[in-house]
């Protein structure tokens, strides 16, 4: 991989685009064919629960039905921890809550699943793009999970569905990913989003909007300008082998989760100023030092995609 240094963070030694594969005889071989004929057999048990999820439509009842199937499929296991509140505290209320804003940490396609269980309602899903300069795009859940295991790089004004105002998305769940593309989950990329955009996205100038942002105690909400500009950012952890930094076969990305089991680690923190050098710190678990070089973005990976893909022709 030594042909790969100029995509790795001289500071940390990160190399944020590289995948963490799984080891070799897990996908080949007898041990490979068995893996494929458990998944086929988890998915046969688990797909009545999915399919009754959708023909119920998205409420309490789905997301059970959802989580059920999750569990027989790939032991599906939610651990969330919340800043500034005890375990023995955490109730909904502390969860994400209808017309707040999350800051997200991006590394698998399976971050909307997490998120959608997290929600205390409908949900939006927003990532970064530079298609059309520093924007915002609106994707659906299985829009989410299409466009990451393709790769989560896009391409042509097509892409998603273009959001410029928090206002626009009233009563809903928003969760923003400001990265724009997948890493490998061991550092945070250099964002997408820019700070203009965020602040004109936040429509800040606009006294009468509200943002509703989390306390210890309670989610409020206030007018007053200096509550408005607070987020909150939503740490996501997953086994290495399950972040997809790179394009990735629907059924092969089905069989590692029903082998290795899925469990994410959700660290919500506390309302922080809506300062994208803040945020970038706090989705790196507050730790500065943890983060790559800003060059390595979305833009960076694109040359990544290219050297890695002549690599290995």
């Amino acid at each position: 991989m030594e042909k790969f240094t100029e995509w790795r963070d001289q500071g940390t030694g990160v190399p944020p685009f590289l995948p963490a594969m799984p080891s070799l005889s897990q996908e080949k071989g007898f041990r490979g064919f068995y893996h494929n004929c458990v998944a086929l057999g988890r998915l046969t048990i688990a797909s009545p629960f999915l399919i009754l999820a959708v023909i119920v439509g998205i409420n309490r009842i789905s997301k059970s039905l959802v989580k059920f199937g999750l569990v027989i499929l790939c032991n599906w296991n939610l651990q969330v921890s919340i800043q500034g509140v005890r375990r023995t505290e955490q109730r909904s209320v502390h969860m994400p809550q209808k017309n707040h804003m999350y800051m997200v940490n991006y590394s698998s396609p399976l971050d909307c699943v997490a998120l959608w269980f997290l929600a205390d309602g409908p949900v939006k899903f927003c990532i970064a793009s530079d298609v059309q300069g520093s924007s915002l795009v609106e994707l659906g859940i299985w829009q989410f999970f299409k466009f990451t295991l393709q790769g989560s790089l896009p391409e042509g004004s097509d892409f998603g569905r273009k959001v410029t105002k928090f206002s626009n998305l009233q009563d809903k769940v928003v969760f923003v990913f400001p990265e724009g593309t997948c890493s490998n989950g061991k550092s945070v990329l250099g964002l997408v989003l820019n700070q203009q955009s965020l602040d004109q996205f936040l429509d800040e100038n606009d006294d009468a909007r509200e943002i509703g942002v989390s306390t210890g105690a309670k989610h409020t909400k206030s007018s007053v300008p200096v509550a408005r500009k607070k987020v909150q950012t939503i740490q996501l952890k997953i086994k290495s082998t399950l972040a997809t930094p790179l394009s990735l076969g629907l059924w092969k990305y089905l069989v590692r989760m029903t082998t290795q089991g899925v469990t994410y680690k959700c660290k919500i923190s506390e309302p922080i100023p809506a300062d994208l050098d803040d945020i970038r710190v706090s989705l790196a678990g507050g730790d500065k030092f943890k983060l790559v070089n800003r060059k390595l973005n979305l833009r960076s990976k694109r040359a990544f995609v290219k050297a890695y893909g002549e690599r290995r022709r």
